[in-house]
Formats: C-alpha cells, structure tokens, sequence
C-alpha cells in the first residue's frame, strides 16, 4: 500500500470512528453500534500487514460511465423525447434525487414487505431483529397516545424546481453547453454514487461533507462531492490521456444550507475539463476565457476573474516559516479572508493552526497584494521568486497572463516559514479568507493548525495583495522570487498573464494572492470568477471585509496533473485543468433579478392554441391537433 492508499484508509478510519463515538454518545441501538463497529474493525484491518490495502479501480455495482460516443447517442435521444414533450405543451420538473423515506414507503408494493422477506430468505437473526424493531417502532406510532404525522416536505438541503425555474434553467444551460462545445468539449457521464475510497482524501478539510450511503450489499459507497475526482477516476480507469470534456450534474454535500444565497446539499456543477499535454498554460487561460464568455452571455453584470498559483502559496508558506505538514490548513485559513477581517485569519493560524505569529505577519504581506502582470513581475524580484516552487508558480502565471492579454501559492508558505509537511494544512486555512475575517483564519492556523504566530503574520502580508500581471511583475523583483517554488509559480504566472492579453480578457483577471482553494488536488494555477456587485468591501487591505449583497463566487477551478496518477496502478499522470460553475447561484441572482424587474418566465413553448366556441367539437380539435404536431408545431 502506497502513502496515499494509506492516507485514504486512515481518513476513512478516522470518519468511522467518529461515527461509532456519536452513535454511542446518542445511545443508538446496540445492532447498528455493532455494524458500524464492525465496518471499522474492516478498515482497521487493512493497514495491518498480513492483508495489503488493494484499491480497486471501479463504479459501484450495477453502475457505469457513458463515454463520450455514448452521450452523443443519448443527447441525440433526450433531444428527440423532450422535443415531442414540448410539442405537446409540457412543462418540466425537477425533484432532489433522494427523498424522505416515509415518502417512499408503502408506495411499490411487495418491496416493502421487507421482515417477511428476510424470514422467507433465512437472513441473519440480527438482521431480522433489526428490521422487526424498526416494525414495532413504525407501529407504535399509530397508536392513540401520540398519533403519526406524516410530514410533507423534501429533505434539508434540497428543493424542487417548478416550470418558472425550469425555464430559467434551461436558458442557463444552454448557454453554458453551447460555449463548451464551441471550445470542442465532448459529454461525459458518471454514476451519483462512488465507491468512498474513490473520494477520500482529494478534498483537504471538506471531506467530513462526503455523503455517506448504507451499506449496499458490502461496498461502501458515497454520493459524489463533486465532478471533478469522478472524472479523474474515469480517465486512469479507461486509460484516458487526452480529451476535453464538460459534464453537467447535481453533486451533494452535507452542508448547513443557506438555500437564500444559493446554496444547498444537493445542487449542480456545470464542469469544463481539459486532459493531456499541451504548451504551458494554454489550456489554463482557455478555461479562463471560457468563464468570461459565459458570464458575459448571461447578463450578470461586473465580474471579475482571481487566479494565484499554487506553487507560489507553497514557496510563500514556507518563505514565511509555515511547517511543510500545515501548508494545507493555513491554506484554508488563508482562504477566508474574504468573508473575515485578517486579525480573525491571524489568530487562526496561530492559535489553531499552530503557526508562529512571526510566520503569520509574514503572510499578512503577502496576501494583502493583488493586480495582474505587473505584480508578477514585482514578486520575481523578491525573495519569494529564490524559492523553487514559487518560481515555477510565478513563471506560470507571468505567460498566464500574456496569454489573457491575446485572446493561488506554496513558495509563499516556504518564505513566511511554514513547514513543508503543514503546506496543505496552511492552505485550506488560506482558502477560507473569502468568507472569514483575517483574525479568524489568522487563529486557525495558529491554534488548530498549529503554526506559529510569526509565519501567521508573514502569510497576511502576501495574501492581501492583488493585482494583475504587474504584482506579478513586483513579486519578482522581491525577497518571495529568491523561493524556488513561489519563483515556479511566479514565472507560470507571467506566461498565464501574457496569453490572457491575447485573449482579450485581462482587463477581467486579478492576480489574488489571498486566493486559496482548499482541495488537495490542485498543483497549478488556481482561478474563481466572483460577481463584482456581490459583496462590498469595507475598509482597505489585509483588515477589509466584505458585505455579501449577492452571490458572491459563481466558479472555481484550476490545474490539478497529479489527480489521475492517485487512482492508476503504475502512478502514471495525466496532465488536467478544468472549471466548475456553481449554478444555482447565478440560478438565485437571475431569479431575484426577474422578479425585481416583474418578468414573467414563459414556461412552455407553445405556438398555437386549439380552441372551439361550440361544444361537442373535441373530436374537431384532435384532429386539428394531430395535422399541427405532426407538421412539428407546438
């Protein structure tokens, strides 16, 4: 078993494990105690050394992917059904995929005589047991003492779409389809439900909001928490090295929903990907192009495109002496300063994140810097840019941004001090800037991610900074170029910035060195569009807050080559970069906007009304009607 088999298996024990202390702590019944006692004994067993971990590489039972020659039959299909649904004046619906049970039951029949079939099939005693309690307990509630009541409603986190939202929906996708396939993307489709081994250990922090299922039948299964692992899974699995793709599909998190601002358990990701090799941060800056046409399409108003590197968050880290092992939760913390004021970040990372306060100030100068190309440059002749990662991180972002002219950051971690072995700990603290105050995220990484407070400090100073290609140009000619990895990421950096300029698009990207995703897999440039009317900020620099009137991050994404070679046997890579979009937030802002303007959403398609002054004449109609649908009208 390879270390990240084990890290997996130990992030699963760890889950499991908190399980078996709540049940207890809940006095659940003994059966389901000792079945989950049981699963984690299973996993316990793996890391022993008489029976190697083997992961196997596969969909749940009785699932598949549709590749892409197969979702061009079934498009054409869907195509041909919804179009005769149209014809004849439908409207469409949507519902969560997972209901209530009392919902569900009593409503197919013999499938609900479940104690009489496990009798009939002689299951174990405990299992029958379990289910003749779940009986009694159904029954005891029709008794007169406290009579039952049936509770209409979906599940928390979910909600049905009615035809004015479909509609909405409909015009949202298209246009989000249309732009991908102009970029050449082909559709890909992979089962709601994955093998759990699949999905543990990608998502940092977030992976306590994995979606566990019931056992079913000895696999251990979770609903997916995203497009993206599926679709690496799907590419080692088929031995896929080359392919654009864009899948479009709902995702589940067990989150606390705030259904008013667009988020929800269950929600959809509209994904854009592109694996294989090609020339340094050209597939980078198309998926950044590719967010901007489709954010100007749909009429959402100012926006802006934040992108960082991730090899110049590892140099910065470690610049500022942030221990290796925190990297990610200082990550994290440093993610928040968008929704928290730096003291609050500040004190997170070093009285949670454990980091020193001098590392902590360290970050603070970095991450209260932004702009564009120019700031690229700026870093490369700091020392940041002597660190090997951020070197590479800033390069990259250098042609990033040349490249945006035509058509977020480990070297950072490294200078402010932070350990290598904290770099993704670090990070996923950094991450959450954009929903927390500084002091929040600052004690974090201090007291939980055990940084210390001086590389708390360090980190402030770099993630308050944005800009474009000229703060890159300014990193460069600081102390966080001498980092290799910030320089790394520095000069990707440079590039990225030169190919926006051709794609006309850089007046819409902002070099954010506070940028910080949270998920694991990210090895390279990192991006997230934000509307620019969804939060105003109050006050100036590392200190500033934001009041959210809106939506906010509406798309995320960036490279991860690394991913794919985590489910191959052999370790091989395939190189990836790809976007997510948040759907269902632009959902909620399209809809306040109608229904501030008082639009009404025409929600069939009708073209002509059959109608007769006289009664007796609906035989007359049907006909009429039948000419009409057969000539295609609606």
């Amino acid at each position: 078993m390879d270390s990240t088999q084990k890290e997996n298996v130990a992030e699963q024990i760890k889950q499991q494990g908190d399980l078996v202390r709540r049940l207890k702590a809940e006095k659940a019944p003994k059966e389901k105690i000792d079945e989950e006692v049981a699963k984690l004994l299973q996993l316990k067993a793996l890391l022993t050394d008489n029976e190697p971990y083997k992961f196997v590489l596969k969909t749940p039972k009785g699932t598949k992917d549709h590749g892409p020659a197969e979702m061009a039959m079934r498009e054409h299909v869907f195509n041909t059904i919804i179009a005769c649904f149209k014809r004849h004046g439908a409207e469409a619906l949507d519902t969560p995929v997972f209901e209530l049970k009392d919902t569900l039951t009593g409503k197919y029949g013999e499938d609900t005589d479940l104690v009489r079939r496990l009798k009939a099939e002689k299951a174990p005693k405990e299992k029958i047991d379990e289910e003749v309690a779940k009986l009694l307990q159904l029954k005891a509630l029709l008794t007169d003492n406290e009579p039952y009541k049936f509770v209409l409603k979906t599940p928390k986190g979910t909600k049905d779409h009615g035809p004015a939202e479909m509609a909405m929906r409909e015009h949202v996708f298209n246009t989000i389809i249309v732009c991908f396939k102009r970029h050449g993307a082909e559709a890909l489709d992979t089962p709601v439900f994955e093998l759990k081994d699949t999905l543990t250990g990608k998502y940092g922090e977030d992976t306590k909001l994995i979606y566990d299922l019931a056992d079913q039948g000895g696999e251990i299964l979770s609903l997916r928490y995203d497009l993206t692992v599926p679709f690496a899974r799907y590419l080692a699995m088929n031995k896929v090295t080359n392919i654009k793709r864009y899948h479009i599909a709902k995702v589940y998190r067990r989150d606390n929903p705030a259904m008013t601002r667009g988020r929800y358990r269950e929600f959809y990701q509209c994904d854009f990907d592109i694996a294989g090799q090609y020339d340094l941060m050209l597939p980078d800056v198309e998926c950044v192009r590719i967010l901007t046409e489709i954010l100007k399409e749909l009429k959402l108003g100012g926006f802006v495109v934040k992108v960082n590197h991730r090899e110049v968050l590892n140099g910065m880290f470690e610049l500022c002496g942030v221990p290796a092992d925190k990297f990610k939760t200082i990550c994290s913390a440093v993610d928040k300063l968008d929704k928290s004021p730096w003291e609050e970040v500040r004190k997170d990372m070093v009285e949670e994140k454990g980091v020193s306060e001098e590392a902590a100030d360290k970050i603070s100068k970095f991450v209260s810097r932004n702009g564009g190309s120019d700031l690229v440059t700026a870093l490369k002749g700091e020392e940041l840019y002597l660190n090997a990662a951020a070197k590479r991180g800033l390069d990259e972002l250098e042609l990033f941004f040349h490249y945006c002219s035509l058509y977020n950051i480990s070297g950072m971690f490294e200078l402010c001090g932070v350990p290598a072995d904290k770099f993704k700990t670090i990070c996923s603290a950094v991450e959450k800037l954009d929903k927390s105050p500084w002091e929040e995220v600052r004690k974090e990484m201090v007291e939980e991610k055990c940084l210390s407070e001086e590389a708390a400090d360090k980190i402030r100073k770099f993630v308050s900074r944005n800009g474009g290609s000229d703060l890159v140009t300014a990193l460069k000619g600081e102390e966080l170029y001498l980092n290799a990895a910030a320089k790394r990421g520095l000069d990707e950096l440079e590039l990225f910035f030169h190919y926006c300029s051709l794609y006309n698009i850089s007046d819409k990207v902002l070099f954010d060195m506070s940028l910080a995703r949270g998920l694991d897999y990210y090895t390279g440039v990192i991006y997230e569009a934000v509307l620019k009317d969804s939060g105003a900020a109050v006050g100036d620099g590392p200190d500033a807050s934001r009041e959210s009137t809106s939506v906010g991050s509406v798309a995320a994404g960036g490279r991860y080559d690394t991913l794919v070679g985590m489910f191959d046997a052999k370790g091989r890579n395939v190189p990836c970069v790809g976007i997510s979009i948040g759907v269902e937030r632009i959902f909620t802002l399209l809809e306040r906007k109608a229904e501030a303007e008082q639009v009404k959403v025409r929600t069939t398609e009708t073209e002509v009304y059959v109608a007769s002054a006289q009664k007796n004449l609906a035989t007359e109609r049907m006909k009429i009607c039948a000419d009409l649908w057969d000539k295609g009208f609606k």
